[in-house]
């Protein structure tokens, strides 16, 4: 699917709904900027949402 054509919106919520089967939670404010860049890109939302949520070292 082009992610990058749908409605920010719409992609949003299909991160939303990712994270919030996956780790209970959606996502917050901070997180917006790289989940606009993930649309952009044309990242799947299950991939975002599994970056967002994976620790960084």
């Amino acid at each position: 699917m082009n992610w990058s054509t749908i409605h920010f919106i719409e992609y949003l919520s299909a991160v939303d709904a990712a994270l919030e089967t996956d780790y209970g939670s959606a996502s917050e404010m901070d997180e917006l900027e790289s989940i606009s860049m993930a649309h952009q890109e044309n990242t799947p939302p299950e991939h975002i949402a599994r970056r967002l949520r994976t620790p960084r070292r």
